[in-house]
């Protein structure tokens, strides 16, 4: 048993040396870290970036001269021509049915009242909107981070505690042994503490592999090898992320931003447009329909584009904007209302954690009081070792619920930072820490 005492201590103190040289994450670097590997944020801004910028820039072409090449040949059933009675000596000239004609026409827009520059406004504007849509996934990753790394240091605060209760049980083991040896003790009693220890073992072996599985989620999130033996270090008493607007917020107004830009294009549908044009060709008949052989043409001048009327279209299309905008500020309402309702519950969960801190540590007072008794006792005697077991894991399981209430109240101190987007209230979380360090 003496081998198996000193075996554990070895194993300690390997421990404690592998954590001295372990590797050490915080907090904010596994957020960090998680947003700027996040595989499809950046492939989509680029990607999202770059149609927007092909299609503002093919709505600029609008301004470019439009060359078309033109070529036609035809054969018709009449042409222009003046029939003149038979016994007059002169005839008018025609042309043939069969006529051709090749050319190119070149047409310059001058002006259509900002048509084009709304156009990409519009483009911009719905741009903005599927990039902050990105963003939302960034801080979804960050709340799933920070549930991966509380999760972690709640397994490591448990360990924390079973491993002082196996240190205990070894202690005690030592003594009965040496009563045992002479006849003071019942073999029966040091064999109740080695099976309780054992017990110990099994918990270890499943806090053990429900870290790495967290571990595992941590270093796919974040990108980085994060080895078993990493130390994920407890946030400190101030708040370990900057609170920040949840997303959403500027969503929505990249939204109503998109439908302004839409409705204010619409006033564009009946204004003018301006053109120049140039003609030139070469055309049987060409500009002169009565004459009958192959000739070069040209014209040039301006051209006037303009719907006055379209029946009520635009208005028609700027309500149904209009509607979709209305629907989009229910959305927020609604979202807002949600928000409230998380901010409230995660309020009383903060509340709660900060009352129960008073009477955890009462109990674990009282609690390491009878302990120390029972040690006693069984040091002498008077009670059993299976007292004695129940006793300690009483205190232990004390100790592990003040350790996970501790946490996660952190835990939902950064959880509400990021769910809410509002900072937490410096006053309570003073109480909270002040509590502890009294």
């Amino acid at each position: 048993m003496k081998n198996r005492i000193c075996l554990l201590m070895t194993v300690f103190l390997l421990y404690a040396r592998g954590n001295a040289l372990a590797q050490h994450l915080s907090l904010g670097e596994c957020i960090e870290k998680a947003q700027a590997h996040f595989p499809m944020y950046e492939k989509n801004i680029r990607i999202i970036e770059e149609l927007a910028r092909n299609a503002i820039n093919s709505m600029q072409t609008e301004w470019a001269p439009k060359v078309e090449v033109l070529g036609q040949a035809s054969y018709q059933s009449d042409v222009p021509h003046v029939d003149v009675p038979a016994n007059l000596p002169f005839v008018f000239p025609s042309t043939s049915k069969d006529q051709y004609k090749i050319g190119v026409e070149v047409v310059q827009m001058l002006y259509d009242a900002g048509a084009i520059k709304a156009n990409q406004q519009i483009q911009r504007t719905q741009s903005a909107v599927d990039k902050q849509s990105t963003k939302l996934k960034l801080n979804e990753t960050a709340i799933t981070v920070a549930e991966l790394y509380f999760g972690v240091l709640i397994l490591d605060g448990q360990r924390e505690q079973l491993q002082a209760m196996a240190n205990d049980l070894n202690a005690r083991i030592g003594e009965l042994q040496t009563a045992t040896d002479y006849g003071a003790a019942q073999l029966t009693d040091r064999q109740t503490l080695e099976v309780e220890l054992l017990q110990l073992d099994k918990r270890f072996i499943a806090l053990d592999e429900q870290r790495k599985a967290l571990i595992t989620g941590l270093s796919i999130y974040t990108g980085m090898e994060i080895n078993d033996t990493a130390v994920l270090e407890a946030p400190p008493d101030v708040l370990p992320v900057v609170p920040q607007q949840r997303p959403e917020f500027e969503l929505f107004r990249l939204q109503h931003a998109h439908f302004d830009a839409m409705i204010a294009a619409g006033k564009y549908d009946k204004t003018p447009v301006i053109l120049a044009f140039g003609q030139a060709g070469y055309a049987n008949p060409g500009f002169n329909m009565l004459s009958d052989k192959f000739e070069w043409y040209y014209a040039f001048g301006l051209r006037l584009r303009w719907t006055p009327f379209d029946w009520n279209n635009t208005v028609r299309r700027n309500a149904s904007l209009q509607l979709q905008k209305n629907l989009v500020q229910t959305q927020q309402e609604y979202f807002e209302m949600e928000l409230k309702n998380k901010e409230a519950t995660m309020s009383a969960e903060l509340a709660r954690y900060r009352h129960s801190a008073e009477k955890d540590l009462e109990i674990i007072a009282l609690q390491q009081q009878i302990t120390e008794n029972y040690r006693a006792r069984l040091k002498n005697g008077s009670v059993t070792s299976s007292d004695y077991v129940t006793a300690l894991n009483n205190e232990y399981r004390s100790r592990r619920e003040e350790s996970i209430n501790r946490l996660n109240f952190l835990k939902t101190l950064v959880i509400k930072s990021l769910a809410v987007g509002k900072p937490a209230d410096d006053h309570a979380v003073v109480n909270f820490h002040q509590t502890y360090h009294e």
